[in-house]
């Protein structure tokens, strides 16, 4: 934030979104039924596993 760098050098840098942060955040909000993204839109797009350890 202090480099001196100017508007038009940061508006040609790549921000990626969803970060992976975000993207595990709204796997949770899936789990709990509380989703941002409507996962009842893509049905079949959505499948949960349980894994138990042998």
């Amino acid at each position: 934030m202090n480099s001196n760098t100017r508007l038009h050098d940061i508006m040609k840098t790549i921000h990626p979104h969803p970060s992976i942060s975000e993207g595990i955040q709204e796997c949770l909000r899936i789990l709990k039924g509380k989703s941002i993204m409507k996962p009842e839109a893509f049905p079949k797009a959505i499948q949960f596993k349980v894994w138990e350890p042998s």
